[in-house]
C-alpha cells in the first residue's frame, strides 16, 4: 500500500437554486453529465476506468443504486462496477476516500469518484398509503426533513443544533453575517475572475420542443448581498436564535466528479496529475456537536500525517452555517484568508451529496491557479461525522 494516489482532474455542473434552472433534470442526469465531463477533461478513456463510486444522500425515488445509473449513462462501460455511498453531507468526499482505498488495495488503477444531489425534486413520502390509509385522510412526510434536515439521534433540526453551538461558542449574529457576506463576495470575485471556469461544465436543460438551454452559471449566489440586507432576515430557529437564511447554506442542485488513479497508471495514460492525496480520514463525535466534527477529523488526519494546520496553503471546509465555520476555524486556528477563497456553500449552496466532491475539486484547482503546495478539505454531516482529506499539488 505504498503507491501514490493522484487526482487527474474533474468537473462539476453549475449549481441550481431550489426550484430553479435544474428542476427539469434528475440527480442521475446531473451525475452522468459530471462523470462524462470529468472523463473528457482528463482525457481518460472510459474503458480504462475500473470503478465508479458516487456519493448521493437523498436517494428516495432515484432508482436502485443511483451511482450505477450515473456511471453507465455517463459513458462508463457496463462492465465497470459502480456503487453509491451515503454518509449524509460527507457522501461526495467519502466517494473519493473509498476510491483511494480501492486503488491502494489494488482493486482499481483508475476510479471515478462523484457526488450528486437534486434537492428540488426530493419527494414527499406517505408511510400510511400502502397499508393504513383505508379510509379518511393520510399524511405526507417531507423527505427533505425526514432524510436530512432532522437528526433522528437528537430529534432536532440541524440548524437548531448549530444555533445552540453558536451560543456555546459565543458566536453572535454580526460575526455570522459578516462571514456570510465574505462568502458571497469571494464567490462573486471568483466568478468575475474566471476561477470557476476551471471546474464548471455547462449542462443542457430540456425546453419542450425547442433547443435545450445551456445552463452555465451558479444561480444561488447573491452578489448584491449587504450587511444591511442580511441584518433584516429573521432568525430561523426561534426568536433568540442567530442563524438565518442568509448565514446558512442554500438548498440547491448539482453534481461533481473527479478522476483518481494510481501514479503508475497515470503515467501509463500519459496523464498529468494535478494533485497527490496525502491522506484522508473520517471521525465521529456526539451527534449534537456535528458542526465541529471537521475539527476531530482534521486533527486525526494531521496526527496521522505528522503535519500542522499552518502548513496548508488553502483550506476548503463546507459551509453548512456561518456559525459552524467560525467554530471550526477557531478550534483549528485557521487563517481566514486561506479558507474558502473562492466562496463557499453559503453563497453557492449545498447540494448534499455533491458538496464533498465540489470542495475537493475546488481545492485542487486553487493550488494550481494560486500556486500553493498543500491543501486541506473537510466537511461535517448529520449524525456527528466529519471527513478530512489532505492533498499536495503535483508540479
Amino acid at each position: 500500500m505504498s503507491q501514490d494516489v493522484v487526482i487527474l482532474g474533474g468537473a462539476r455542473t453549475p449549481i441550481g437554486k431550489f426550484g430553479g434552472s435544474l428542476r427539469p433534470l434528475t440527480a442521475v442526469e446531473m451525475g452522468a453529465h459530471a462523470i462524462r465531463e470529468a472523463l473528457a477533461r482528463t482525457s481518460t478513456p472510459a474503458d480504462r476506468v475500473d470503478l465508479c463510486i458516487v456519493g448521493h444522500a437523498r436517494q428516495a425515488g432515484n432508482g436502485p443504486n443511483p451511482g450505477r445509473l450515473m456511471a453507465v449513462t455517463g459513458g462508463l462501460p457496463a462492465t465497470t462496477p459502480a456503487y453509491t455511498v451515503q454518509q449524509a453531507c460527507l457522501s461526495g468526499l467519502l466517494a473519493v476516500i473509498q476510491a483511494r482505498y480501492a486503488i491502494l488495495e489494488g482493486d482499481a488503477s483508475v476510479a471515478v469518484a462523484a457526488g450528486a444531489e437534486h434537492m428540488t425534486n426530493i419527494p414527499y413520502l406517505s408511510f400510511e398509503a400502502r397499508w393504513g390509509a383505508r379510509l379518511g385522510h393520510a399524511s405526507l412526510v417531507d423527505a427533505m426533513f425526514k432524510d436530512g434536515f432532522i437528526d433522528p439521534l437528537t430529534g432536532k433540526h440541524m440548524g437548531e443544533l448549530c444555533d445552540a453551538l453558536a451560543k456555546r461558542y459565543g458566536i453572535g449574529r454580526p460575526e455570522q453575517d459578516a462571514f456570510a457576506l465574505e462568502s458571497q463576495q469571494r464567490a462573486a470575485r471568483a466568478r468575475k475572475d474566471g476561477c470557476v471556469d476551471r471546474v464548471l461544465a455547462p449542462i443542457p436543460i430540456p425546453r419542450g420542443k425547442g433547443e435545450p438551454l445551456l445552463f452555465g452559471e451558479d444561480e444561488h449566489a447573491r452578489a448584491d448581498t449587504t450587511l444591511e440586507s442580511l441584518a433584516k432576515l429573521p432568525p430561523a430557529f426561534g426568536k433568540d436564535g442567530t442563524i438565518t437564511a442568509g448565514n446558512a447554506c442554500g438548498i440547491t442542485d448539482g453534481a461533481a466528479a473527479l478522476v483518481v488513479a494510481s501514479a503508475e497508471e497515470a503515467k501509463r495514460l500519459d496523464a498529468r496529475p494535478l494533485a497527490k492525496i496525502l491522506g484522508a480520514t473520517v471521525a465521529a463525535i456526539a451527534p449534537g456537536d456535528y458542526a465541529v466534527a471537521p475539527v476531530a477529523s482534521t486533527r486525526k488526519l494531521l496526527g496521522r500525517l505528522g503535519m500542522a494546520v499552518r502548513q496548508f496553503d488553502f483550506v476548503e471546509i463546507n459551509e453548512a452555517f456561518a456559525a459552524q465555520m467560525l467554530a471550526c476555524m477557531r478550534d483549528l486556528d485557521l487563517d481566514p484568508g486561506r479558507v474558502n477563497v473562492w466562496g463557499g456553500a453559503i453563497a453557492l449552496g449545498h447540494p448534499i451529496g455533491m458538496s464533498g466532491a465540489r470542495i475537493l475539486l475546488n481545492l485542487v484547482h486553487q493550488l494550481e491557479a494560486l500556486g500553493g503546495r498543500y491543501g486541506l478539505a473537510a466537511i461535517c454531516g448529520n449524525g456527528g461525522h466529519g471527513a478530512s482529506i489532505a492533498i499536495e499539488r503535483v508540479a
